[in-house]
């Protein structure tokens, strides 16, 4: 333990003596700070997302195309059954899902509103965020089909927790 001690002192003494090594090190990390600042882009575009469409109807179509369109959800898959989404999620094949319940376009029609599930695989935080940071998917369906006073609420949920 003394030997490290007198090691660091004799390096902390050998920091001060050198101006120039003393001004890379207090600098380096400003200028990294602004390099990464700038240069890295932690925007998540483009998530593999499977589709479970119970609804099968125009309007449900209509938002799984906006989902599309905001550029950040790729569909990759449209599935048939929970089952098979999880398998999907669990194999890492899809990083999102999206389940649109059956009787959708009557409940949003209607102007009661409905619930419609994102599945999002938790295991990577930055593809996550991105999936529940995109909020204004379904004001825009609604816009885009004249429906500006309904109602439609998305329920999050993070995979790997078992699905209902």
């Amino acid at each position: 333990m003394h030997n490290i001690k007198a090691v660091a002192i004799k390096e902390f003494l050998h920091l001060f003596r050198d101006k120039r090594t003393l001004s890379l090190i207090v600098f380096m990390p400003f200028v990294q700070l602004m390099i990464y600042g700038y240069a890295v882009n932690t925007d998540v575009k483009h998530l593999a997302t499977a589709v479970y469409d119970q609804d099968r109807t125009y309007l449900s179509r209509r938002l799984v195309d906006t989902f599309v369109q905001s550029a950040y959800f790729d569909v990759v898959e449209n599935v048939n059954s929970l089952g098979e989404m999880r398998k999907l999620i669990d194999r890492g094949k899809v990083k999102t899902g999206l389940i649109i319940p059956p009787k959708f376009s009557r409940d949003v029609l209607s102007s009661k509103g409905t619930q419609v599930q994102l599945i999002i695989d938790g295991t990577d935080s930055n593809p996550a965020n991105a999936a529940l940071a995109d909020q204004s998917v379904d004001h825009r369906v609604l816009r885009a089909e004249g429906r500006v006073g309904a109602r439609l609420g998305f329920t999050h949920r993070f995979s790997p927790a078992p699905l209902v």
